[in-house]
């Protein structure tokens, strides 16, 4: 599913938008990203899946040139706009909004803009320029990535299907709408080596967890490659490093699955009751413990869940 809805207007912004998109897909991966010319097919519904994808999304990124809000008739833009409706619905679901100034667009004025979409001049604007794109660009996707963390981890047994995990499998757990899996640093087999996110399915042992029935229906999850388990580093802390440590039996080296939104799950350390999380999406983040979001905080359907294959 689209985590990230790109939304312009054709004839303000279309060569600058298919720039940033570029570079935004190739950060997070084109699964992640909702552009109408790359994300709906021939014969689809426009319409519909323009509906289904604003619904679901995460973050907002509106693209805003010099004429963006530009009147070709007399009268106010219609509700029928969709670049205005989009921004609209937004604002309304309460979709963290990052308004991206192309082209030397200046930044938003109440009064210059339709009047159902007039909270969106309270919104700090990120400005791309062509003298400083490579910058300017680094600050956008950093903003995404920010946006982005608050997520969780489930296994599957392909992209789509979840299952319990079974002790005779040994499994990738990645975030869904990225090729990033839960790896140990640099394949150690040292106690206390770092757990990160790094690329796969990379065919490299230190990326394969084997997940082991215990009591009261707890998992320990074992390395393949040093048969270490993944343990919480610190045993109280939010936030707290994910390592790798010989089995011994205590609370913050094993794990609940428990079953979340649209067939996935969550990975819960005994312990504390805290699930799995990382920092940001990128090689080498540090995989980290933290307490739960409240339910309110998923939208239907699990979209803010990030889901995890396994092979």
């Amino acid at each position: 599913m689209s985590r990230i809805f790109i939304s312009y207007r054709r004839h303000d912004s279309e060569s600058t938008t298919f720039l940033l998109v570029d570079h935004i897909v190739a950060r997070f991966g084109k699964e992640m990203v909702f552009f109408d010319l790359g994300s709906i097919e021939p014969g689809e519904d426009f319409t519909k899946i323009m509906r289904s994808r604003l619904g679901s999304c995460e973050i907002f990124v509106v693209v805003i040139g010099k004429n963006a809000f530009l009147r070709r008739q007399p009268q106010d833009l219609a509700d029928a706009d969709w670049f205005v409706s989009e921004i609209e619905e937004a604002l309304r679901r309460g979709v963290p909004v990052v308004p991206v100034l192309v082209n030397g667009a200046k930044p938003l004025a109440a009064s210059k803009l339709p009047h159902q979409i007039r909270t969106l001049a309270n919104i700090q604007a990120l400005a791309i320029s062509s003298t400083h794109f490579d910058y300017d660009i680094t600050r956008l996707v950093g903003v995404l990535e920010k946006r982005l963390t608050s997520t969780k981890w489930v296994i599957s047994s392909k992209a789509a299907d979840a299952i319990q995990p079974t002790p005779d499998q040994w499994y990738y757990v990645m975030s869904r709408g990225t090729n990033l899996a839960i790896d140990v640093a640099d394949e150690s087999r040292d106690d206390g080596a770092s757990a990160c996110l790094w690329n796969a399915p990379g065919g490299v042992e230190n990326q394969l967890w084997k997940f082991i029935l215990g009591n009261g229906g707890y998992y320990h999850v074992v390395a393949k490659h040093s048969g270490e388990c993944l343990v919480c580093e610190s045993k109280t802390l939010d936030g707290s490093l994910l390592v790798q440590h010989p089995w011994s039996g205590a609370p913050n080296q094993e794990w609940r699955v428990e079953p979340a939104a649209t067939g996935s799950y969550r990975l819960i350390a005994r312990h504390s009751g805290l699930c799995l999380d990382r920092d940001f999406l990128s090689f080498g983040t540090r995989v980290r413990r933290w307490v739960f979001e409240p339910p309110s905080f998923f939208s239907e359907g699990g979209n803010r869940l990030l889901a995890a294959s396994m092979r």
